[in-house]
């Protein structure tokens, strides 16, 4: 039920420039809230609903340079929505102690190609609606 919002073209090019505070700033404004409360709907915590929506963030900080539009379908949306399933997958499953020492888990993540799940896109959806229509 949670939906990613249509991103802007020109947010995602303003976002490829790590100096833009002011499109950064409403790149998270509008997507952090989507990314927790899909997070929380997955069954996290709200401290790590929190947490994993920076570490999705992150990931989008570093891989948006690499993003490219091919064709009329492809979205961003649905490549940040695979992000944030992949994530939620992650946290869900690793072991019940958090391995903090850094490395490539973030590239890993954005290395994965899986499709995202018809209960998590639903879920992407609702949310978008809720962002979008408060």
């Amino acid at each position: 039920m949670t939906q990613f919002p249509e991103t802007r073209e020109s947010l995602i090019i303003q976002v490829k420039d790590p100096d833009n505070r002011v499109a950064w700033e409403q790149f998270v404004a509008i997507y952090r809230p989507v990314i927790v409360r899909t997070a929380a709907k997955r069954g996290m915590q709200a401290a790590d609903a929190q947490d994993l929506a920076q570490q999705v963030l992150l990931a989008v900080a570093s891989a948006i340079g690499d993003w490219e539009k091919r064709d009329e379908s492809t979205r961003f949306r649905h490549w940040l929505a695979r992000v944030t399933r992949n994530a939620i997958v992650n946290a869900l499953t690793r072991g019940a102690k958090d391995r903090a020492a850094g490395g490539s888990s973030v590239q890993e993540l954005l290395a994965r190609h899986r499709q995202p799940d018809p209960e998590t896109e639903s879920l992407i959806n609702w949310e978008y609606r809720r962002q979008v229509y408060p």
